[in-house]
């Protein structure tokens, strides 16, 4: 958790001054510029801003209310002295969190109302998931009455109103952590939650509550129906959590428990958790060891066209007895699982191989002009014709391919597609059917055996610009080159959270992941030269390569 360091703040309205006294609403006159007092407050500090002023106006209540929802201690305390004891109670400031881009303006509404006016450019909803959207107007309506002489809020949208720089301070990620279905690999599901006093209770909350829905079917929750925290809560002492919970979870058996304990020390970040139930004394117990972030092998793959291997120095080191296969086939395009391969060959011919076989296998059937393919840690080779991804395709260990069904666009012109290292997501990059570029994840439903058999509904990314590939990064992050022309912007993309611009390319043509985030990531331009990020500037590593050979971790 990020260290905190309290910031006393005096709001200065002068805009408003000339107001104060004021009894009613005022009805003409410029527009009057709110809440743009603290918008430098630097990073990493709570804002513990004043409560009303006495005398107040309307308009000078609304923006210091603006700087109030700044401060989520004991629920956003603060921000509810601004109204009425009515409106105080039924107002649910954690609804919704609207992220501000520039100004806002507040203008007279009707009898004692003013309308807040702003350009929202994300949001985080009730249950703390984050979505980027597109500058979006938003206009909002506060209604005021008197109470004891002074002027209070009566009528108020549900949710608060942010600044970019505030949110930073008042908002941080937490990755919620779920099995994927053969209990391998531990997911995250990525949530914002205001800092505040007992932030871990709410954590644990949105925890028992399950995946965001997205990825409901693709993912286990183990604690039991009706699983609830209890009022003792989340107490964390060092690296020990003990977690309270309602009688219903006590139902567990000792597997389950053990992957509960799992679950919560994850994302609560600790090493052991001690669970309580129904009031009980806490109990102590072994966690499960559900792998979390698989990592991959720090040294980039390649291809040359005569080798396939690790780049080391001026040499090519094989992958075992697979080097020699993947290039007697020809293959341009591999995805490396442990000691199995995914790979494509530039006539479109689809292969899949491992240690130990005598070759590649050709996948049957034959797709028209397929993109690279991916595979899962179940073995599974997914892969896609360029031209319609309603021919998304996955083969099993035999070869033999059958088409999955999905929600992608029937027409739509399929650019990218890669499997997550925990094998529960698939990233998409398309041009949709009225040739605009979108970015999705979308679920992986298995069935029996980890056979997937469908995708669920995906999560869609901002994306604006062509895209050229994507990839992942780790288990929350992924990256993606887009762009028109020769120069592609890199962008990486929080999975459930915002995006974050790496710097341009020129000539890039492929992306890949590797280990320690954005400074794994490698890109490779139409020249052969390999490149990796330092900032936002990116420079050469001197490797040079037809081709890099994307890395999906460990085998089940």
């Amino acid at each position: 958790m990020r260290e905190l360091r309290r910031w006393l703040l005096v709001p200065v309205l002068a805009a408003v001054a000339a107001l104060t006294g004021c009894v009613g609403i005022p009805s003409s006159g410029p527009v009057q510029a709110g809440d743009v007092v603290g918008d430098a407050a630097p990073p990493d500090f709570e804002v513990l801003p004043d409560g009303p002023t006495p005398g107040s106006d309307p308009l000078t209540l609304l923006s210091d209310f603006m700087q109030a929802v700044r401060s989520p201690a004991n629920n956003f305390a603060i921000a509810h002295e601004f109204m009425t004891p009515a409106m105080a109670e039924q107002w649910n400031p954690n609804a919704a969190t609207w992220v501000r881009r520039g100004g806002a303006e507040i203008t007279p509404g009707a009898g004692n109302d003013l309308v807040y006016s702003f350009t929202s450019s994300s949001l985080v909803d009730e249950r703390g998931r984050f979505t980027l959207t597109p500058p979006t107007s938003q206009v909002f309506t506060f209604s005021f009455e008197q109470v004891g002489g002074e002027w209070r809020i009566s009528s108020a949208p549900p949710g608060i109103v942010l600044t970019q720089n505030s949110f930073d301070v008042v908002f941080k990620p937490v990755s919620l952590y779920f099995f994927d279905p053969g209990f391998e690999f531990l997911v995250p599901d990525v949530r914002w939650v205001p800092i505040r006093a007992r932030v871990n209770d709410r954590v644990v909350r949105l925890l028992l509550e399950g995946p965001a829905e997205w990825l409901a079917q693709s993912v286990i929750n183990e604690f039991p129906d009706g699983s609830a925290l209890a009022p003792e809560g989340v107490v964390v002492n060092g690296s020990t959590a003990t977690v309270a919970l309602s009688a219903e979870a006590a139902q567990a058996d000792a597997e389950q428990l053990a992957r509960m304990r799992q679950q919560l020390a994850v994302t609560l970040g600790v090493a052991t958790v001690e669970l309580s139930f129904g009031g009980g004394v806490g109990t102590s117990g072994p966690a499960s060891s559900a792998l979390v972030d698989p990592q991959v092998d720090g040294t980039v793959l390649v291809g040359t066209g005569s080798a396939f291997g690790f780049a080391s120095g001026d040499e090519v080191l094989p992958v075992g007895t697979l080097s020699s296969r993947i290039v007697a086939a020809g293959a341009d395009a591999v995805t490396l699982l442990g000691q199995r391969v995914a790979a494509l060959r530039a006539d479109g011919v689809l292969y899949r191989g491992e240690a130990g076989s005598d070759g590649l296998t050709a996948l049957d059937p034959a797709l028209p002009e397929p993109l690279p393919p991916s595979i899962d840690p179940y073995g599974f080779v997914w892969a896609v014709p360029a031209s319609s991804a309603a021919g998304l395709t996955v083969y099993g260990p035999d070869g033999l391919g059958e088409a999955l069904p999905n929600g992608l666009p029937v027409d739509a012109r399929v650019v990218s597609l890669d499997v997550s290292r925990d094998g529960t997501r698939l990233l998409v990059s398309f041009i949709n059917t009225v040739g605009q570029p979108e970015l999705w994840i979308y679920g992986i439903v298995r069935g029996q055996d980890g056979v997937p058999v469908a995708l669920g509904s995906g999560l869609p990314l901002l994306l604006t610009t062509t895209p050229i590939d994507a990839a992942w990064v780790d288990e929350s992050n992924v990256v993606v080159l887009a762009g028109d022309g020769g120069e592609a912007t890199v962008t990486a993309f929080e999975v459930g959270g915002p995006s974050t611009n790496l710097g341009t390319v020129a000539g890039a043509v492929q992306v890949v992941g590797g280990n320690q985030g954005t400074d794994g990531i490698r890109v490779l331009t139409a020249d052969g030269d390999v490149l990796q990020t330092r900032g936002r500037t990116w420079q050469s590593t001197g490797i040079t390569a037809a081709f890099l050979g994307v890395q999906q971790g460990r085998d089940r």
